[in-house]
């Protein structure tokens, strides 16, 4: 259980919230890291729904989605 955890946690950064966006659970102090694994262990929903967030932000940023983009992108450009 706890390696699948690492899925759920980053730490609260600009970029980590970009990429992460609401799959995830974020944390700045050892105390929060805390407090989030313990609301993801004792509370199925909440993992659940993290890990469904998580496939639909994976797919976004998936190979065959984002680089479609940005070959359109440099094609304008160059």
């Amino acid at each position: 259980v706890l390696h699948e955890l690492e899925d759920f946690f980053a730490r609260d950064h600009a970029a980590a919230r970009a990429y992460v966006g609401d799959a995830g659970i974020y944390f700045n102090t050892v105390r929060m890291a805390v407090d989030g694994i313990r609301r993801i262990l004792g509370n199925a929903a909440l993992a659940g729904e993290l890990r469904e967030a998580g496939v639909s932000r994976a797919k976004r940023h998936a190979v065959g989605a984002v680089l479609p983009k940005i070959l359109e992108v440099w094609e304008r450009v160059g």
